[in-house]
This record gives C-alpha cells, sequence and structure tokens, in this order.
C-alpha cells in the first residue's frame, strides 16, 4: 500500500519567458506564498518541487525556472526536454516580452515534440497604469497559438491558483 504522501504523477512544469517577467516569483508565490520585489536574474535553471491535490490526485509539480536571458536561449532550449506542461510568461508592461511568447511556444514545440498543455500568462496586472500590452492582444496570440490565457499578479497573488487549475484541467483532458 502507498503511502499518502506517494504522488500519483510527477509533472515536469517549465516557466519560460524572457528576463524579469515573474517566473521565479510566480514559483515563489507556489512554494511559500512569498513575493520578493528585488531582481535577481536566474542563471541556467532552478529546480523546484511541491506536492499539491488536484481533484483525487495528488501530483508531484516539478517547477523548472529557467533564465529568460536572450544569450542563454539555447541553454534554456535543452531544459524543456521532458516537459509535461508549460507556462508562457509575459510582463504586460514590456511589449518585447509578449512579441517573444512566439518564439517561446515554438521552442516548446520543437523541444517536446508533442502538444502539451500550455497556457499563455500576462503578468504584472497590479501595474496597470503602466500596461503596453492589452488583454484582447493577449487573448487573441493564445487563440493562434491554441492555449488558453491568463492575466496574473504575481505581487498581489491575482489568479495564480486559477493559472494551475486550468493547466491541469488541460494535462487531464489530454490523458
Amino acid at each position: 500500500m502507498l503511502s499518502e504522501t506517494e504522488p500519483d504523477v510527477v509533472l515536469k512544469l517549465s516557466l519560460v519567458g524572457d528576463f524579469a517577467v515573474g517566473k521565479t516569483s510566480f514559483i515563489n508565490r507556489v512554494l511559500d506564498d512569498t513575493f520578493v520585489s528585488n531582481y535577481n536574474p536566474t542563471i541556467g535553471a532552478t529546480i523546484s518541487d511541491r506536492m499539491i491535490r488536484f481533484k483525487d490526485k495528488l501530483i508531484k509539480l516539478l517547477l523548472w525556472d529557467s533564465t529568460g536571458q536572450v544569450a542563454f536561449r539555447t541553454l534554456t532550449k535543452n531544459f524543456l526536454k521532458d516537459t509535461d506542461l508549460a507556462i508562457l510568461l509575459y510582463d504586460v508592461t514590456r511589449r518585447d516580452t509578449f512579441e517573444s511568447s512566439q518564439y517561446w511556444h515554438d521552442a516548446i514545440t520543437d523541444e517536446i515534440q508533442a502538444k502539451i498543455p500550455c497556457i499563455l500568462v500576462g503578468n504584472k496586472i497590479d501595474l496597470e497604469n503602466e500596461r503596453k500590452v492589452s488583454s484582447e492582444e493577449g487573448k487573441a496570440l493564445a487563440e493562434k497559438l491554441d492555449i488558453p490565457w491568463m492575466e496574473i499578479s504575481v505581487k498581489d497573488n491575482i489568479n495564480l491558483i486559477k493559472t494551475l487549475i486550468v493547466l491541469f484541467s488541460e494535462y487531464e483532458k489530454m490523458q
């Protein structure tokens, strides 16, 4: 008999996007509900894990946080191997990060060679007065990529759990 802490499934969740879009902050919110406002770039990748219950399953979620710096894009693509789920994160106050979303989606598709559950996520909606990417643009790109879309604020803890629920629901549909 398995213990109650034995997961039903282990899933690798890769967070991808340009630098300073909130990948590390997203993971910190999921892991221990904290937010740190100072920016320290991720070098390479960091891996964390968290047990999450979704419906009747206990999921061991392996959270892969990879660098978003342009100089390391080739390295980041290598970290995508064996990804089960992906969050494509952009910053609604920086148009260039949104425009890179197509690149990140293509990187996932090229590396995985199969359709996996992905979600396009616009972060930093708490900075509405600095917004450079409209909600309509986010929705349109998600429709083009044929993936769900959501806007969040990691800082204010808005829609993070909802993002994971949508992602897990997409995973469940594909099983």
